[in-house]
């Protein structure tokens, strides 16, 4: 008799009544690429379950550091109006401090290096609209600011996210081609266009898009793992096997993703490789890690040996 594995939909906690403050520390620098210090940069920290947490800015030294922050997955975005974008996502624990995290930004693209500091300013105001949530505000400050940088790329992707956000598909799909036409390689582009698709449960489309992005940023956990989330809805198990494994190989703190690995491994009935990679999740993880409060890894490890005794 085959057994069947369980797919995974969600984990039913309180979490969201939670706080994210505690105990952890994550620290940083930010440069150019030449090394050059950049002073000033936004950084913003997200908790992925409460999608909540502080905003720092580097000192003149390019460092940083965020403190007083839960365990668990954050989404870290950089931001300052002379560089491109930036977001990574990072494991931050509450009783070992993790190795820094040191960001090289790119300058951006022909576009907001140079420009006068009153609009600097606005660029900063706009994206923090953005990043509060209030997209129509945000929506409204990054056209007025792209009247007076018609050229701004980086700009136009903002653009282009917050109608995504707003649910106008149609507008942010607009924008995204036609940044796409101009430039293919346009990491940002592509991905917008990738939450496209996802958004829209274009699987197929989305795994076009977020195959190329991978081959633009090869060293970006996030990146992969979102590969491994959009193969797997494509029930293309090997691929998202690969996916999610290099994503962990680049951020082996990034713990969810073991979760995410084991349950591939399981729907494709390799459950031997399903008890390795949770026995490894075991191993890393702090027993008091907030993973354990989302999964019962108990379970599922028993899940796995029921899986090997009926196969």
């Amino acid at each position: 008799m085959m057994f069947t594995a369980v797919i995974f939909l969600a984990a039913s906690t309180s979490l969201s009544a939670q706080d994210w403050r505690g105990q952890g520390r994550v620290v940083g620098t930010v440069t150019a690429a030449d090394g050059t210090p950049i002073a000033g940069c936004q950084v913003k920290a997200t908790h992925q379950s409460y999608q909540a947490g502080p905003t720092v800015e580097t000192d003149e030294n390019g460092k940083w550091t965020i403190s007083g922050v839960r365990g668990g997955t954050w989404l870290i975005d950089f931001f300052h109006p002379d560089y491109q974008p930036y977001g990574i996502s990072v494991e931050i624990s509450n009783v070992r401090r993790g190795k820094p995290i040191d960001v090289v930004l790119e300058p951006a693209m022909g576009v907001i290096g140079g420009v006068d500091e009153a609009l600097a300013e606005d660029l900063v105001a706009a994206e923090e609209l953005f990043n509060s949530g209030d997209y129509q505000a945000a929506l409204d400050a990054f056209n007025a600011l792209l009247e007076k940088t018609p050229e701004a790329t980086a700009i136009q992707v903002r653009i282009g996210e917050c109608y995504l956000q707003l649910g106008n598909i149609d507008e942010a799909s607009r924008i995204g081609e036609q940044l796409l036409s101009t430039n293919p390689n346009n990491a940002a582009a592509l991905t917008l266009m990738g939450n496209i698709a996802y958004k829209t449960n274009d699987w197929e489309a989305a795994d076009r898009y977020y195959s190329r992005i991978v081959e633009l940023a090869p060293n970006d956990a996030g990146v992969w793992a979102n590969l491994g989330e959009i193969t797997m809805n494509l029930r293309r198990y090997d691929r998202a096997q690969e996916a999610y494994e290099k994503a962990i190989v680049l951020n082996p703190q990034f713990f969810d993703l073991y979760v995410q690995l084991s349950a591939v491994q399981m729907v494709a009935e390799e459950y031997e490789k399903a008890l390795a990679t949770l026995a490894k999740l075991k191993e890393l993880a702090p027993a008091d890690h907030q993973i354990f409060q989302v999964w019962n890894v108990d379970e599922l490890i028993a899940i796995c040996q029921a899986g090997l005794e009926n196969k």
